[in-house]
């Protein structure tokens, strides 16, 4: 399909250079071979199976491919490689259920290997909640999975990422729902200073964090939305100058959404957009704040009957250089509708337009059909019995609201929870759509959850992917203009450089401790070398050989007590370990406290 289709284009090139970009045939997406992937459950659990909001991916450590990883509504959590293959050491699982949201993606302790950041929950005496750290490996870094019990609360996805203290490790964000504190950890499992952070008087935390500097003090500031205010951190736990505000009377932030964070009027601040819905009867509202908290002019747009399906979108849909915010609505007069604004409040023309049905998650805004416009990406919220299982579609819009040829999508299962993600899967230089989907109780017993991927026949080009995903990026930050920072450190640099990846160390845990420490290592593919792992005082002395053996791939631990060779307990201070074999070497470093 590729070089049939590719190679056809390469052809038509020099008889069609007098027409413009948008003039060149369009290109109809094609799902890629051995796709979908399935997962299924074969009792009847009730209710959908597959991911809500959207998936995520990994970079690949070794071939620099994306692996795309979601969990299904029960306790698995899967990562599958470009070919719909599982990658090893996954599915994971734990007891309770896997949250189904669109789960972080990042280098949260900075050793240069992507984590995934995910919860599990049960009800047992209120709800208990375990957050799991997980490379790519399945294994969970130092420090996690980390346990809560929160009594009337549960998780609805409400976790993002961000270096809030700029040390190039992760912080990770989040908030139980009927819960009034914003709790914020480390990349080891401990309270970030100043966490949490409390909302009293309110007492409901009814979205994710986005995450931008709205000051410009060069520090991250923090933005929930909770039941009757809007709040603002810096970094440190204090109110960001004109914060909070209150809700505008008489309404909630609705159902799903989230503040989202741009700058539309190009002043260098960032503005807040937040969806709100009517406490009670049918109404709607899209406010826009500054970074004091004032009302942006032109706003707020009001529907008087109806109400917003999702968080505002941003890019520029129609190439004048000025953002344009999308969102979708379910309106009184003309039924589910996209509205698309312009900076200062008002309609952009030729908008709104009535659609299928509504969604309940957020459009992407990405060139889909190459003619170097950004079109609008959404799910239907609208099913059609097929079988055992249901059909719905994904549809595509250019600027002027028109359906671009060879769309919309159809797939299997429901889809009207789940936005799509536009990415080079492969890293051919080609854009690849990635949608999800799932069977329906009612139509099918054993409810099938499906991945998607497409090919879209078209160069990969950021230039003209203005929001790729839920949540804008794989850290989830809301923030129209967040670009994700390079992978760094040792495995980070092999990636770089295209090196095969043989071993991971991990930091010993607990880091600093006090009578014994867990140091943790998996070797990656088969090596023939001897292994050794072995412990080292300041002076470069060896004090003691924990491991000397050839070992087989897979991830292995070893506890050190704190004494030498001779049996001797050491003096408090700095030491280091040391994983060599063959033309391997790592050292990291290790605090003994007595």
């Amino acid at each position: 399909m590729k070089g049939s289709s590719r190679s056809v284009l390469i052809v038509l090139i020099p008889v069609l250079t007098f027409l413009s970009v948008s003039e060149l045939p369009a290109q109809v997406p094609e799902l890629m071979q051995g796709w979908p992937f399935e997962v299924r459950r074969d009792f009847f659990g009730g209710g959908m199976l597959g991911p809500l909001e959207g998936v995520n991916y990994f970079t690949d450590p070794e071939s620099g491919f994306k692996d795309i990883a979601f969990g299904v509504n029960d306790s698995t959590y899967y990562v599958i490689t470009t070919d719909s293959s599982v990658y090893p050491g996954w599915p994971v699982c734990d007891t309770g259920l896997v949250d189904p949201a669109k789960h972080p993606v990042g280098d949260v302790n900075g050793d240069g290997l992507e984590e995934l950041v995910v919860f599990w929950y049960e009800r047992v005496r209120g709800w208990r909640h375990r957050l799991h750290v997980l490379n790519i490996f399945g294994d969970d870094i130092p420090g996690y999975p980390k346990a809560f019990n929160v009594g009337s609360g549960h998780l609805p996805g409400q976790v993002t990422l961000y270096d809030l203290d700029s040390d190039s490790k992760l912080e990770i964000i989040f908030a139980f729902y009927n819960d009034s504190l914003l709790q914020i950890l480390d990349h080891q499992g401990y309270n970030f200073p100043g966490s949490p952070l409390s909302v009293s008087p309110d007492t409901l935390i009814e979205a994710r964090t986005s995450i931008g500097d709205l000051d410009l003090d060069g520090s991250p500031d923090m933005v929930v939305a909770t039941y009757h205010h809007l709040f603002a951190w810096d970094h440190l736990g204090n109110w960001v100058e004109g914060w909070p505000v209150n809700s505008p009377t008489g309404y909630i932030l609705a159902t799903r959404t989230r503040p989202v964070l741009a700058d539309i009027d190009e002043d260098g601040f960032l503005e807040v957009l937040v969806p709100f819905t009517k406490r009670w009867g049918g109404g709607g509202a899209l406010y826009v704040y500054t970074h004091r908290g004032t009302l942006e002019p032109g706003w707020p747009y009001v529907w008087d009957w109806g109400t917003i399906r999702t968080s505002p979108v941003v890019g520029d849909i129609d190439g004048d250089n000025q953002l344009d915010i999308v969102v979708g609505a379910l309106d009184a007069d003309i039924g589910p509708s996209i509205y698309v604004f312009n900076p200062d409040g008002t309609i952009k023309d030729n908008w709104p337009i009535t659609v299928e049905s509504y969604s309940c998650t957020e459009p992407i805004i990405a060139d889909v059909d190459g003619d170097g416009l950004s079109d609008i990406v959404q799910a239907s919220n609208a099913y059609f019995p097929h079988g055992d299982t249901v059909l719905s579609y994904f549809w595509a819009f250019n600027y002027r609201g028109e359906v671009l040829d060879g769309w919309p999508i159809e797939v299997l299962g429901f889809n009207g929870e789940t936005s799509p993600q536009i990415l080079d899967i492969d890293n051919d230089g080609y854009a690849n759509l990635v949608l999800t989907s799932s069977g329906m109780r009612e139509y099918d017993p054993d409810e099938s959850a499906y991945i998607w991927c497409y090919d879209l026949g078209i160069p990969y080009n950021p230039e003209t992917i203005h929001w790729p995903q839920y949540g804008h990026d794989r850290y989830n930050t809301g923030n129209y203009h967040f670009v994700e920072p390079p992978l760094t450190g040792i495995y980070g640099d092999k990636q770089q450089k295209q090196l095969p990846l043989q071993f991971v160390l991990y930091q010993n845990y607990p880091n600093p401790f006090n009578t014994t420490t867990e140091i943790s290592f998996r070797i990656v593919s088969r090596v023939v070398d001897e292994v050794r792992l072995s412990i080292y005082n300041l002076r470069g002395e060896l004090i003691r050989q924990l491991l000397s053996a050839v070992k087989t791939p897979g991830k292995h631990s070893f506890t050190w007590d704190g004494k030498d060779r001779r049996g001797n307990s050491v003096s408090s201070g700095i030491y280091f370990y040391k994983l060599s074999a063959g033309n391997f070497s790592e050292t990291k470093r290790m605090v003994l406290v007595k």
